[in-house]
This record gives structure tokens, C-alpha cells and sequence, in this order.
């Protein structure tokens, strides 16, 4: 698998390995229906950093790519006055460049990085084609999962353009803390603190409203921050924030 990084080195070189039995995502991915029951297939496991790039705009497709665990984002370039805008932010289980593979496209849409240190499972062109025709398992998870992450662009979209920068902002936690959340009260714990430009970049704002916001929400104890996490003490406290849509 060809990566372009940006002037890091992956963790590790890739590997052909994929334990999807120990997976907690493998329930909905569309990975262990392709590793399971053949000794010949190949899945290349990579680990990148926060950072780094795992797909290029407008470099060939060469297959399909799955996150296996961390948080990534597409981003398309929209000219050199107004930079790169996020499509989506992907979770574990998650798929980076379904549609370019589908749409049998020749060059990547988007670039997806990493957002943290995440781990991609990387199916070759050709194997994904043939299982997509030949594997009713495969081809039924996939489906569901494209449909998962088209939701989620909907919503993202819809709070673009109808709730202000703070709500947008309180959503884009809300939604990292999701995977980490197991009883109502409780507080969640994400192992991750995410950069200002990061969250400017997702929730459509800038870095410096980002500050602004989160800083409230330090002062207010709705979050707190570490050097490598940032813990949200009551999830339903925090959403009450979020003023409603106009």
C-alpha cells in the first residue's frame, strides 16, 4: 500500500494481519467476512500517527481502507484562498474511501489523516471487486455501513448550516465520546485531546472559537483536559447545552 506521510514514518511498516476475532467492531465490519474462511486473501494492517496522511487526493485508488481503531478525517481541497474542508470524521469500523472504490473511480476524492494514532486495514482493489459479487455477508455489512456514514454526513451537514459554532462544537464531543460511553451518569473518558485546529476544522469554525468555547466549558466543568485525554464528567449535561436548531 502506497502512503504518502507528512514527514513522519508510520508506527510500523505494514503487515499482513488482521485480528478481526478480537475485533469489538467486527459485528458490523465488513473485514471479517473477507479474512474468515480463506487462507489466501491478505489484509495489510498499518499503524499511522496523529497526523499523519493514510490517503492522498487525486493519487490512483489501490483499494479499499478500513479503520481498525482511532479517529481519521476526509478532507477535500477547495482551492488555495479557502484550503481544505472536512468531509467526515471516521470511527473504528469505519470506511475512508468506500465510494471511490464503488464508483470505480482512478484517483482518491478526498485525503483521509489520522486524528489520533489509529491502525487501517487495507483490501486490495481487485479482492474487494470480487468479493463485493461473490460474498452476500460482505456485500449485506458494507451496505449497512455505507448507510451508517451517510447518515452521519447528513447530520453533520444539517448542523453546519442550522446550529451555532458552540453547539456544533459540544456535537463534535458528544460524538468522539460515544464509542467511550457504558452508563448514563457516569463520566467518559476519551484517550485522546483533540488540537484546537482539528475541532476548528470538523465543526466548520476557527481555532480561535474553538478556544473561546472550550475554555468555557473548562471553567463551567462540563470537560476537563489532561495532557492525553479529555474527560466530559455528565454526557447529559454537556448535550443540554446544545441550543436547538432555528
Amino acid at each position: 500500500m502506497k502512503c504518502r506521510t507528512s514527514g513522519s514514518k508510520a508506527i510500523a511498516r505494514g503487515t499482513y494481519y488482521a485480528p478481526c476475532d478480537a475485533c469489538r467492531e467486527q459485528s458490523h465490519c465488513p473485514l471479517p467476512a473477507v479474512v474468515k474462511g480463506s487462507s489466501t486473501i491478505r489484509v495489510l494492517q498499518t499503524r499511522y500517527r496523529v497526523g499523519q496522511h493514510i490517503l492522498n487526493e487525486g493519487e490512483p485508488v489501490t483499494g479499499l481502507h478500513v479503520l481498525c481503531d482511532g479517529w481519521a478525517t476526509v478532507t477535500k481541497s477547495v482551492g488555495m484562498e479557502q484550503g481544505d474542508r472536512t468531509l467526515y470524521v471516521v470511527g473504528a469500523g469505519g470506511l475512508l474511501d468506500v465510494s471511490d472504490n464503488l464508483a470505480a473511480s482512478p484517483v482518491y476524492f478526498g485525503t483521509a489523516k489520522s486524528l489520533t494514532n489509529s491502525t487501517v486495514a487495507f483490501v486490495r482493489s481487485d479482492e474487494f471487486a470480487r468479493r463485493l459479487e461473490t460474498d452476500q455477508t460482505f456485500s449485506g455489512k458494507l451496505l449497512r455501513l455505507i448507510a451508517k456514514q451517510l447518515r452521519a454526513l447528513e447530520e453533520h451537514y444539517i448542523l453546519r448550516l442550522s446550529q451555532d459554532a458552540a453547539s456544533r462544537i459540544i456535537h463534535v464531543l458528544l460524538e468522539f465520546a460515544r464509542p467511550y460511553w457504558v452508563e448514563r451518569g457516569k463520566a467518559v473518558t476519551l484517550p485522546m485531546k483533540l488540537s484546537r485546529s482539528s475541532l476548528a476544522e470538523i465543526a466548520g469554525t476557527t481555532p480561535e472559537t474553538i478556544s473561546r468555547v472550550i475554555s468555557r466549558l473548562k471553567q463551567q466543568r462540563h470537560i476537563l483536559e489532561t495532557p492525553r485525554e479529555t474527560i466530559i464528567p455528565d454526557i447529559e449535561r454537556l448535550r443540554a447545552l446544545i441550543q436547538p436548531s432555528d
